[in-house]
């Protein structure tokens, strides 16, 4: 039998508490969105073959 352990990046959770306060989805609103931008969106945007 396996336990899952459940963890929360406090760094992330700070981040996210501070832009829900003022939520935009601004890349440069927050350090919350730019993290967002540059981690999760950018990535699936660049392509191998942009020439």
């Amino acid at each position: 039998m396996s336990t899952t352990q459940n963890s929360i990046d406090n760094i992330l959770s700070r981040e996210f508490i501070c832009w829900e306060e003022k939520p935009s989805i601004e890349r440069d609103s927050s350090v919350f969105m730019h993290r967002i931008y540059n981690e999760d969106i950018l990535p699936c945007l660049t392509f191998p073959n942009a020439d």
